[in-house]
């Protein structure tokens, strides 16, 4: 069996001579990927106006939780506020800092790839993260990527787990008390991030230990010393927050807001949204179940038939060297002939079959004979490894995918999923009849497929975005308006926002449209930045109504959007009702574009003025 190289300071992505095409093959697909997507990357209506919204006033002095409902962790929303205090508010500076996170992140698959398998699988596993989900976009919404996510809590959380990997090697092949405390404290920043990285995390981390501690039997007195390093650790990166909080608001409050994420998750509200029975596929589960067991069927027929074609060719032609190639050519000239006939982006929905199958595999032929130290750290960090990544997929678990939230969640087992099928079975198809020679390069040529499909749905998308919104650094491409007019309806109400709302008035956007009070730079008096079917039900429309009533905004938004799978799709209809008659009832209609979202329940734009008392307003709202 091949060793893993130790992963020390001379191995590493950019320092290993004996790969300087890997880091050219990574600049080249970073470098096109970036290009393609170039200012494409968010949504203009939902979720990432949010994101930078928050880091703005942030920056500005506002406290998050005191003057801003969230429902995340606070790492990424201070780091992003303290980006803007020292460059200046511009989406660009957020999509700057999280594009060299990308190249960070890059190296580190790499490297946790080729320690646990060569570097033929650690350079394929870096390109598939930066091809496939890095700067992808599958849907017609954006922000399901690592530029600009729709909540950089789980991009940022998703890093820092694989850069506590690292140092997780580190410590399993020498455990010291500094190595201990960096893993805490990175552990402790995990715990400010997004509760299913936070909950993968720990689950993996605490296998790790466990393995670690059982097969280290000589140094389990030293392993036991490191834990009081471990545990403070942890708790400077939460201590900081909290005695930050306790200076801005009474310390119960402070308290409440740590472990906010939590109770939030845990909350009956929460769980009765049908969106979220909708994106774990329990809400069709037969089908799911149905769907998942078809692909790993066909997943599995093809790998047989892969390998006993390489078996029996080796057997029967001495010189199978052409008959290699020319089935080769031949599967290739099928996939792309019919490339348009497989559903590529539904694929993976058996990764958790396979991946549960590969960590038994893993317990039960390896545990048992690890004397080699190299090997022992090996075993312990693919298992945890592959328990993170398994984790990491229950919130999708019956409809894996890497669109939507699947760009982050089942990315590291996708990841696994190539060391399985370019690691792990070549080694044992070698071993038992040295007949890999077509398996192989048959797997990466499929899988190469599996990459372009992807990246050309994401080109398709991302094709149709050639229509600037903003300016400067704030400056963003959304849809064509032959294609679809509601970016372009977006643009004239922020340009009429910027005109009739001066600096100093404030305006509310419903259910959704932060980014219009960003690119305004027009605060939100209300501490609710958006109203869907979740936030009405966790928060509920009281208190909303009563921030409206005690700081009633010069402007109110209503901005259309169908949360149709939520199970209560539009506001002022579905819900939201008290808030449009209050809105109703104290403003007037002073600009329309496109229909009125609540009556026609389409894509419109209302923008209201705040009625004064013996006035009646006359502009024309068309």
């Amino acid at each position: 069996m091949n060793k893993p190289p130790h992963l020390s300071s001379n191995h590493s992505l950019f320092s290993d001579k004996r790969s300087t095409w890997t880091p050219v093959a990574f600049i080249l697909a970073l470098s096109g990927m970036a290009w393609m997507s170039w200012r494409k990357w968010p949504d203009l209506m939902i979720d990432y106006g949010e994101q930078v919204y928050i880091a703005w006033r942030i920056s500005e002095g506002a406290v998050l939780y005191r003057d801003i409902i969230y429902f995340y962790g606070p790492l990424s929303s201070y780091l992003h506020g303290l980006l803007f205090k020292l460059f200046g508010p511009g989406i660009m500076v957020l999509a700057a800092f999280n594009i060299l996170m990308i190249v960070v992140l890059t190296a580190l698959i790499y490297d946790l790839f080729t320690f646990v398998g060569n570097r033929f699988t650690g350079t394929l596993a870096g390109l598939t993260f930066v091809t496939v989900f890095a700067f992808s976009q599958y849907i017609w919404m954006g922000n399901h990527n690592f530029v600009t996510s729709y909540v950089y809590d789980l991009t940022h959380g998703a890093f820092l787990c694989f850069l506590s990997l690292r140092m997780l090697i580190k410590y399993s092949l020498k455990g010291t008390p500094a190595r201990s405390a960096g893993l805490g404290f990175l552990t402790g920043l995990i715990f400010l991030t997004k509760f299913e990285v936070i909950l993968a995390w720990i689950i993996a981390l605490t296998l790790a230990l466990i393995l670690i501690f059982n097969y280290s039997r000589p140094h389990r007195k030293e392993i036991s010393n490191h834990l009081p390093a471990f545990l403070i650790a942890a708790f400077v990166p939460s201590g900081f927050f909290f005695i930050y909080f306790s200076l801005q608001m009474p310390i119960s409050s402070a308290f409440d807001v740590m472990i906010g994420p939590w109770t939030y998750v845990f909350s009956s509200p929460i769980r009765s949204i049908s969106f979220y029975q909708f994106v774990m596929g329990t809400n069709s589960l037969p089908a799911n179940l149905k769907i998942m067991t078809v692909y790993f069927f066909y997943g599995a027929l093809t790998l047989v038939a892969l390998i006993l074609f390489s078996h029996f060719s080796k057997k029967s032609f001495k010189k199978s060297v052409l008959l290699n190639w020319a089935c080769l050519a031949l599967l290739a000239g099928l996939l792309i002939l019919f490339r348009g006939k497989i559903p590529w982006t539904e694929t993976l929905r058996p990764l958790p079959v396979i991946l549960f199958l590969f960590a038994g595999y893993l317990y039960f032929t390896r545990a048992n004979h690890l004397d080699d130290p190299i090997q022992l750290s090996k075993w312990i960090i693919l298992s945890t490894t592959v328990t993170f990544s398994l984790a990491l997929l229950i919130k999708i678990i019956f409809k894996v995918h890497v669109y939507h939230y699947g760009v982050v969640l089942a990315m590291p087992a996708t990841l696994v999923l190539i060391h399985i099928l370019f690691y792990e079975f070549p080694l044992r198809i070698s071993q038992i009849s040295n007949s890999g020679k077509f398996y192989k390069p048959a797997a990466l040529i499929i899988f190469l497929i599996f990459i372009y499909s992807h990246v050309q749905l994401s080109s398709e998308f991302y094709g149709k975005k050639i229509f600037p919104v903003g300016k400067g650094s704030d400056m963003i491409l959304g849809y064509d308006p032959r294609i679809d007019p509601k970016d372009l309806m977006f643009r004239v109400a922020l340009e009429f926002l910027e005109e009739e709302v001066s600096e100093d008035e404030e305006f509310v956007t419903f259910p959704t449209g932060t980014l219009l009070n960003y690119l305004t730079r027009r605060i939100n008096p209300i501490n609710s930045l958006s109203f869907n079917p979740g936030t009405w039900k966790l928060v509920g429309e009281q208190p909303i109504l009563d921030s409206l009533e005690a700081h009633p905004p010069a402007y109110v938004v209503i901005v259309f959007f169908d949360f149709i799978h939520f199970g209560h799709r539009f506001f002022g209809v579905d819900f939201g009702r008290e808030i449009y008659s209050w809105i109703k009832n104290h403003y007037v209609l002073l600009k329309q574009i496109g229909k009125d979202p609540v009556r026609d329940k389409t894509f419109g734009i209302q923008i209201f003025k705040r009625k004064i008392a013996g006035k009646t307003d006359t502009k024309n709202p068309s």
